[in-house]
């Protein structure tokens, strides 16, 4: 059997099934776990969705938001673990003993830095997002979709995508994206919920961030900072943070851009991202980090001037090395 025919029967068999968002969810952790949840409801499972970090507030409106749970107390042992858009299993974060306490853990994913940690792995870099992997399993499992269902799978893939447009959308994308509509989507509902409004102190501390970016390598890279401090005076949480690399990356002339963002005294969480020359997932692996050649991430421990120094000269050494 493949790894995707052994996932089917794993997750037709369970009778009880975890589900577990990323630290830091986005739209492709939170639409793709909502929709399998969803999907294991109608067929008869007991479900249960745990989650370290808070819903972001553009995603806490989608259906089946109110599943979602902190991993308190001592963990439940379930028969299937399903880890959906986890490139290592400690991305779970504080949920990670339940992951480890099932008795059987079917990893799907497409990030390429995958690190392989279940019983059974599904991991297709070349998928858009693991929305698309769940829509595929769903469709294999013949579980009907209704509304519910489609409007999360369309975000897990809307999100990652970029709308659409980012080098990793498919034709298959598209063809998904499609059937979801005909399934009744309403994408300028969807957009205006998801992307559509910001409110003053997020723009604000957006304000902030782009005015201190910064060029270096002839202006080939960019990248900006939000301490901690930013966030308490003007009383926004991290998820106002959210998309600022992609921002700075529409620079004109810019190869690579880096986001800093201070999660603790000293603990920085940094967003790369590139225009296509720079493989920001190469990158981040030096670093103890993952992601797609043109959206990655790590985390940095240690003083602002000394993260972005080395991630800058490692930049530049392999921009070098491309055109060399």
């Amino acid at each position: 059997m493949t790894a995707w025919e052994k996932a089917l029967e794993a997750i037709r068999e369970a009778g009880d099934v975890v589900l577990f968002l990323h630290r830091r969810p986005d739209g492709d952790s939170v639409g793709s776990n909502l929709a399998m949840a969803l999907a294991l409801l109608r067929m008869g499972k007991a479900v249960k969705i745990v989650s370290q970090d808070p819903v972001p507030p553009y995603l806490q409106g989608l259906p089946g938001a109110d599943l979602i749970r902190a991993p308190q107390g001592e963990p439940e042992t379930f028969s299937l673990a399903l880890a959906l858009d986890c490139a290592d299993k400690e991305r779970t974060g504080m949920a990670l003993p339940w992951l480890e306490g099932a008795k059987r853990v079917v990893n799907v994913d497409h990030h390429s830095s995958n690190t392989l940690f279940g019983h059974i792995n599904v991991v297709d870099p070349a998928a858009s997002a693991t929305g698309e992997l769940v829509y595929r399993l769903l469709t294999d499992l013949e579980v009907p979709l209704d509304g519910a269902m489609a409007k999360n799978l369309y975000v897990a893939i809307l999100t990652d995508t970029g709308s659409f447009s980012f080098s990793n959308t498919t034709p298959w994308a598209h063809r998904i994206a499609a059937h979801l509509l005909e399934m009744g989507v309403r994408p300028a509902e969807v957009a205006e919920e998801v992307f559509g409004s910001r409110s003053e102190a997020g723009l604000r501390l957006w304000g902030r961030a782009i005015g201190r970016l910064q060029r270096e390598g002839e202006g080939r890279l960019v990248w900006s900072y939000l301490s901690q401090e930013d966030f308490q005076e003007l009383g926004v949480d991290a998820a106002e943070g959210e998309g600022i690399a992609q921002e700075l990356r529409r620079l004109e002339g810019v190869e690579g851009a880096f986001f800093f963002r201070e999660e603790a005294p000293g603990l920085w969480r940094v967003s790369l991202r590139s225009r296509g020359l720079l493989n920001v997932a190469e990158l981040a692996s030096l670093f103890g980090g993952g992601g797609h050649p043109r959206a990655a991430g790590l985390t940095w421990q240690g003083t602002l001037e000394e993260g972005s120094r080395k991630l800058l000269a490692e930049a530049l050494r392999l921009l070098a090395e491309v055109k060399s």
